[in-house]
């Protein structure tokens, strides 16, 4: 998924959210591994689960959980006027151009508010700092772009450089490149140690996940956990089942993202996954996000409560995306992925 980053004063909005259903019982009503886990004065239940369909111009910088005015402190800690500038008028946006769909009880903005991200990552968990632009769709670029004049680019490169087939896509315009700038040294440490690791394996192989840390204060400052997910290229990986190795991005960072243990109440934020640099159709693209996030929807969440805490527990996908367009077609496929289920 693109990032349309340098409008990241734009308030995320909320387009519809689809809500599972919710029951308790008695432990001896649970499965027998939850049963043996909970004391016998405990009731068991599952977990609200919801699906979100926000657009956004940002996920990575609009979904986090940082309130206003931590925004402020880091923006005066980098001596960053302009960056407290943008979060005012964040703000002022959010008042204007919100539904009342997301406003909170008080009133006030209540955004995606994320703890977790996932991120569209590569194998090797490296970010797109070893290209200076890329072909979108792939392959991977084999080498450094060949400085060479150009009165455009300044160079140019022998694998398409801005002929390149389907496109060309810079860090700063996909989720993986911006959580790598705000993750700083940090992140980037992190993985380099999951790569070497991995011992010459890839530290991600693709359709798994793999969880680290936010890595520098911007990107801590908004999550907790980072879920990285290798998509495959849609027309250049081996072995040709790259839907089912799609559908498995979702469901291994699904089940790392909520099973953290950081809080009972976890939302994550989600982006059309293989829809930007991966080259998926967008229709493949969207199909497959409406099933797997409707069979995550339908999966029995359980959790041990004591009897006297009446506190319902919520787990929610929030899916972030540029376009109204796009937002709109994944409600309707989610709408007939539900209905084919029953």
């Amino acid at each position: 998924m693109s990032s349309k980053a340098w409008f990241k004063s734009a308030a995320p909005r909320l387009i519809r959210k689809f809500v599972g259903e919710t029951s308790t019982g008695s432990a001896s009503d649970a499965n027998s591994v939850v049963a043996a886990q909970n004391a016998c004065n405990n009731t068991w239940k599952r977990k609200r689960r919801s699906i979100e369909i926000w657009t956004t111009t940002c996920i990575v910088t609009n979904f986090g959980r940082m309130q206003e005015a931590q925004r402020v402190d880091l923006g005066r800690q980098k001596g960053g006027q302009q960056q407290r500038q943008q979060r005012q008028q964040r703000i002022l946006d959010s008042t204007s151009r919100n539904s009342r769909s997301n406003d909170g009880d008080d009133g006030r903005f209540s955004g995606p508010n994320c703890s977790i991200l996932i991120n569209p990552a590569n194998p090797d968990l490296s970010g797109p700092h070893k290209f200076p632009y890329f072909p979108k769709g792939g392959p991977e670029p084999k080498q450094q772009p060949q400085k060479d004049a150009h009165h455009i680019m300044g160079y140019v490169t022998q694998w398409g450089g801005m002929e390149v087939g389907g496109g060309m896509m810079f860090s700063a315009a996909v989720v993986d490149g911006m959580v790598h700038q705000l993750g700083g040294m940090r992140l980037r440490a992190e993985c380099k140690l999951k790569s070497a690791l991995a011992m010459g394996n890839d530290a991600c192989p693709v359709g798994t996940s793999v969880v680290t840390s936010p890595g520098g204060p911007e990107l801590r400052a908004e999550y907790d956990s980072i879920v990285h997910t290798v998509p495959p290229f849609y027309a250049h990986h081996p072995s040709g089942n790259v839907d089912e190795l799609l559908r498995s991005c979702y469901r291994t960072s699904f089940e790392l993202a909520f099973g953290t243990g950081i809080a009972n109440n976890q939302r994550v934020a989600v982006p059309l996954l293989g829809a930007g640099c991966r080259g998926f159709p967008l229709d493949t693209a969207i199909q497959i996000a409406a099933e797997e996030s409707v069979r995550w929807l339908d999966t029995t969440a359980v959790s041990s409560v004591d009897v006297n805490d009446e506190q319902e527990e919520e787990e929610v996908v929030a899916f972030g995306l540029l376009e109204d367009t796009v937002a709109s077609k994944l409600v309707t496929t989610i709408e007939e992925s539900s209905v084919s289920k029953q």
